[in-house]
């Protein structure tokens, strides 16, 4: 299944670096995906911005097929 990632560098809920073993993961399965990667989001809400990037994503994946 296709995949959004979005991460921060300074979330203190979770690393940042599962999100980068993630992406390493799904690259190497040959995964539909896309690792957005923040500075300064902390722990992210929902916000508009991610609801941007997930339409983009979605419309994107949508394309290929």
């Amino acid at each position: 299944k296709p995949m959004l990632l979005l991460h921060s560098d300074d979330d203190r809920s979770v690393p940042v670096q599962q999100a980068i073993d993630m992406d390493g993961a799904l690259t190497a399965a040959n995964v539909f995906h896309k690792f957005i990667h923040y500075k300064d989001h902390g722990h992210m809400a929902f916000t508009d911005e991610a609801f941007k990037e997930a339409l983009a994503f979605i419309t994107e994946f949508e394309k290929r097929k």
